[in-house]
């Protein structure tokens, strides 16, 4: 699932501090997630630290550039997307 700015991407985040195609997210076949950096000018962090590939749970708080938000809240808004990679 591609997150970003772009209106046709299956997660849309109207935040102009998010790049139209920020980062990837995928679901991994363990069942956990993997959240990518697509080149965004603003980056990803996790607990502060910018990341360009990380494997996360559902719960942990994720920045896209100033927009706080975590993977269960991003599954939410987008709840009929397949992340099978």
């Amino acid at each position: 699932m591609i997150i970003g700015r772009m209106g046709q991407q299956p997660m849309h985040i109207a935040d102009a501090n998010v790049d139209p195609q920020h980062a990837v997210l995928r679901k991994t076949a363990e069942g956990v997630y993997q959240i990518e950096d697509n080149d965004s000018t603003k980056g990803i962090f996790i607990f502060g630290m910018r990341i360009k590939r990380k494997t996360v749970k559902a719960e942990t708080p994720i920045l896209l550039g100033t927009f706080r938000t975590s993977v269960q809240q991003l599954l939410q808004d987008a709840s009929s997307v397949d992340l099978s990679a």
